[in-house]
């Protein structure tokens, strides 16, 4: 019985965590990228535009994607994802839950 919670609290973990890590990333970016922005807008358009880090976080997202599906973009990710899958998985550290699922994932999101 407390395998079958201990088990169930580990899978809900390993779920939540990648979600609750990329949106607190994003909140962050999007604080940034705002905290840097404003300013400069306000400067050259003498208004205050709240929330344009909102934009920019998007543009960075998908400059980001378009970099990603570039051919020097694949052979970077490959090289990194080579060098994820060389640590040993008995290591129990947040490296060790990058796997080929992920791959595949992205594989399929991205239809190739």
């Amino acid at each position: 019985m407390l395998r079958k919670i201990r088990n169930l609290f580990i899978t809900g973990l390993l779920v939540l965590l990648p979600l609750v890590l990329t949106a607190y990333l994003f909140w962050n970016l999007f604080l940034i990228l705002d905290n840097w922005s404003r300013p400069m807008f306000k400067h050259w358009l003498g208004v205050d535009l709240p929330g344009i880090g909102f934009v920019f976080t998007l543009l960075l997202i998908f400059l980001t994607g378009i970099f990603a599906t570039n051919i020097i973009g694949k052979k970077i990710i490959d090289i990194g994802e080579y060098l994820l899958l060389k640590i040993p998985p008995s290591y129990p550290g947040p490296c060790s839950l990058f796997d080929s699922s992920n791959s595949q994932l992205i594989s399929g999101i991205q239809g190739s």
